[in-house]
């Protein structure tokens, strides 16, 4: 039989306890935690399939495949128009074009000219941005403070610089925050382990940075 999904694809993991005869047997202790995660296959067998960031073989019946679709939202207050980057919910680039006092304001222009922008960003002038504070972060030497509105921003530059959860999951595949929307007015503070992997309010030194981790 056809294997229904190939290497590359990213897939969402089900919940797969109630799956009869689920591939290699469903583990009620620790393969639930990575259910609604986003994953990379990276290998298929007759066994399942084996993912990229995580442990396990997966049932072919208990994974969505996930089509990221990517779209540009222009919007404007009148004075600046912001066009802004999504990879599915995900905010990955922004870009913004002011109009000056001495101009009419024009929506259309504001919008090219935030688009022509967004095409020039450049991830590796924002990575030296933030290079020796994410050095300064893995090593345990500060913590932070993030709002819940830069949370994707700062999971983002998380991964740019090979920093994982301390469980050793990907911070582009797993969101916990993502399965809790209640608590988006509040703020989160986070620190490295020994080992350099992100974790919640665990051994934290006494001074947090507040940050602001949106892309510009």
């Amino acid at each position: 039989m056809k294997p229904k999904f190939k290497v590359g694809d990213r897939v969402r993991i089900l919940d797969g306890s109630k799956i009869p005869h689920y591939v290699c047997t469903w583990n009620d202790k620790e393969m639930p935690k990575y259910v609604g995660s986003i994953q990379t296959i990276r290998a298929a067998s007759a066994h399942g399939y084996k993912m990229k960031d995580i442990p396990f073989f997966w049932d072919e019946r208990g994974l969505e495949l996930v089509e990221d679709q990517q779209k540009i939202v222009i919007t404007t207050d009148g004075k600046t128009t912001k066009a802004v980057l999504y990879v599915g919910k995900y905010k990955i680039d922004q870009a913004a074009a002011k109009c000056s006092p001495d101009d009419t304001f024009s929506f259309m222009a504001g919008a090219k000219l935030a688009l022509a922008r967004l095409e020039t960003v450049s991830k590796p002038a924002e990575k030296d941005r933030y290079k020796a504070f994410f050095n300064a972060f893995k090593t345990g030497t500060i913590a932070i403070s993030v709002k819940h509105e830069d949370w994707d921003c700062f999971l983002g530059l998380c991964d740019d610089f090979d920093i994982r959860w301390a469980s050793g999951d990907s911070t582009r595949t797993y969101r916990p925050l993502d399965m809790n929307p209640s608590r988006s007015s509040e703020t989160f503070r986070v620190s490295a382990d020994e080992d350099g992997g992100l974790m919640f309010n665990v051994h934290m030194p006494e001074k947090y940075l507040n940050v602001d981790f949106k892309r510009r």
